[in-house]
């Protein structure tokens, strides 16, 4: 099962790579072509926005499973060990609560 999960998160890492450089590629293109021709890409700022969208969810995946996630360290570090597991879980369902509204 877990080797099933690694190879999910690869592929969604390399997705993430494969969409971050689409998305540099469509708004160097419109550069260019805006700069040089004066006309870009009309659906080309759309589709980036798009494509920035995803990667941001695929992105907490990523930072979900490698535990790197923003957090407040001095508090965390400072509490029982009991609180602390209370605060990791309290915020692992807050995540997954606000991932599910957002989707």
């Amino acid at each position: 099962m877990k080797n099933i999960a690694n190879k999910l998160f690869n592929g969604i890492q390399i997705l993430l790579g494969l969409m971050l450089a689409i998305m540099i590629a469509l708004v160097f293109l419109n550069v260019i072509l805006r700069f040089f021709f004066n006309s870009g890409l009309v659906w080309s700022e759309e589709l980036s926005r798009y494509v920035f969208v995803y990667v941001v969810y695929l992105g907490a995946i990523v930072a979900m499973k490698e535990n790197s996630h923003l957090g407040v360290d001095t508090f965390i570090k400072n509490i029982p060990e009991k609180l602390k597991w209370i605060f990791y879980v309290l915020g692992r369902l807050i995540i997954v609560a606000v991932m599910g509204i957002l989707f």
